[in-house]
């Protein structure tokens, strides 16, 4: 009878242990969906500021700023580049070209001309500087002492270029010739000009670039005629014509691969836009809006070719950085002048190494952006 009572007693807790044991293991069982019901929480939920899309991309931001002050009251900034090592950014006023260090801002030197500098461009082994002026030609100097090599053409509204072996130099103003030029004497070697029968100022050339490789010359006219040419021989590729006759195509940018040339000043339904248009072809591709309905002044495109920059006319004082993958805006950079009220943005141009961007405005300021880490 103890026996029996015994056994009894060992059968429940053996049954009982069995049980506890059943127990755990369910609820173990059950627990287990809960790290994968937490992870889809938060894939469905809004994403917190650390993971927010493109807060990884690296802020734009100020490196520095020069506020350039004339007593004659002409504080204008017409024009800007960027030497080819990156050590200099040179802006055009009235009446010299000024040179300041890349790195910091400050002031190296001036170069004095004649008029206004309305378009500039360093050779490219960055000896000399042309600066096209607003009258009396375009004058060719040494970059390091300022000393005048040669005045190349008369007229007025001057813009330069120079090839890429630095032995030629192109420039053109208001009459729509481009001339060339031989750099080592000044001869003048050929002219290059407009087969339609429009003359006068509906002519003005506004903007000289050549391609990547030297082999193409664009020249940009104020009636919005974009003229494609082979270099040195000058025959026409393509005739590009923008649908405006408002400043036409002020400034042109080469994308560095050759392929793309984008143009600014153009009108899309009323607001200014850029055009970009195919080189192989003379093909329209593309047209990007958001700049005010004022103009889009200058555009530039970065080193590597992924950013396309844009600047705005008065009332509008941005400057707008457009990613090439997809033509997104990316970031919008706001210029004020020094009574705080919007700029008009005159030149941009990226740094050599794609990591910074100068811009001049029109009531004398020069900003470099620190766009890339």
């Amino acid at each position: 009878m103890q026996t029996t009572h015994k056994k009894t007693k060992w059968i429940f807790l053996i049954i009982a242990a069995l049980l506890t044991l059943t127990l755990a293991c369910l609820a173990g069982i059950g627990a287990t969906p809960a790290p994968e019901s937490a992870t889809a929480a938060a894939e469905t939920s809004p994403p917190d500021e650390a993971t927010t899309p493109g807060k990884d991309v690296f802020a734009p931001e100020v490196a520095w700023q020069v506020v350039f002050e004339q007593e004659q009251n002409q504080n204008k900034i017409h024009s800007l580049s960027f030497s080819p090592d990156g050590g200099l950014v040179a802006v055009g006023v009235f009446p010299e070209a000024r040179f300041y260090e890349a790195a910091s801002g400050e002031f190296i030197r001036a170069i004095e001309h004649r008029h206004a500098v309305e378009s500039l461009d360093f050779s490219p082994d960055g000896t000399l500087i042309g600066g096209g002026q607003t009258a009396y030609g375009t004058r060719i100097s040494q970059v390091s002492d300022g000393e005048e090599v040669r005045t190349l053409g008369s007229g007025f509204g001057s813009v330069v270029a120079f090839s890429h072996d630095g032995e030629t130099v192109v420039t053109g103003n208001r009459q729509g010739i481009v001339w060339k030029w031989r750099l080592n004497d000044g001869e003048m070697m050929a002219e290059f000009e407009r087969t339609d029968d429009k003359t006068g100022v509906d002519i003005w050339i506004k903007s000289l670039v050549f391609s990547p490789d030297g082999s193409t010359l664009v020249t940009g006219y104020v009636d919005g005629i974009v003229i494609l040419r082979k270099y040195p021989g000058g025959e026409i590729l393509h005739v590009l014509e923008l649908p405006t006759n408002y400043e036409g195509a002020r400034s042109i940018a080469f994308s560095p691969d050759g392929s793309l040339l984008a143009v600014s000043n153009a009108r899309e339904n009323g607001e200014a836009a850029v055009r970009l248009w195919r080189v192989s072809d003379g093909t329209e591709l593309k047209t990007l809006t958001g700049h005010t309905k004022s103009g889009v002044t200058c555009v530039a495109f970065s080193p590597d070719g992924s950013i396309l920059a844009s600047g705005g006319n008065v009332n509008d004082g941005t400057v707008k950085l457009w990613q090439t993958a997809d033509w997104s805006l990316l970031q919008t950079l706001e210029h004020l002048d020094r009574d705080e009220n919007i700029d008009r943005i005159s030149a941009i141009d990226f740094s050599p190494d794609g990591r910074f961007l100068a811009v001049s405005t029109w009531s004398g300021l020069i900003w470099l952006w620190q766009i890339q880490p």
